[in-house]
This record gives C-alpha cells, structure tokens and sequence, in this order.
C-alpha cells in the first residue's frame, strides 16, 4: 500500500462568526487548493475539523463538504 501524503492544508478564520459550517469549511478548502490542479483528479481523502455537529447537526459533515466540493 502506498503510504499517504498531505498535499495541502487550510483553514478557516477564527472566533464567533455567523458564517455556517459550508461557508467556514469554503474559506479553508479555497485556502488548502490553491495553486493545485484539479483537486478531484488529485485529492483521495480530506479531512475535516469540527468543533461539534451540536451547531449544525450533522455528524457526517466530512461526507457531506467533500460531496458538496466534488470530490467524492
């Protein structure tokens, strides 16, 4: 099995914000692929850092922001 590498990181402002989650996980993904080909053609796996599904609930939001990003 080829071993994994982390092509890029990003992340989203922080402190209290009115922003929900997709715009938040929008900023880092925008931050984490720029400068990179097609992520979809690049990108096998992401992963995503919530502080709770409490706020939004959701407890797939991974699952959810890479299909909402078109990579999966």
């Amino acid at each position: 099995m080829p071993g994994a590498h982390l092509i890029a990181v990003g992340s989203s402002p922080l402190g209290k914000t009115d922003l929900p989650g997709r715009d938040l996980f929008s900023r880092a993904l925008a931050e984490a692929f720029e400068g990179l080909p097609d992520p979809a053609e690049v990108v096998d796996g992401l992963y995503v850092g919530a502080q709770s599904e409490r706020y939004e609930n959701q407890i797939m939001q991974g699952t959810l922001m890479a299909e909402w990003a078109g990579l999966r």
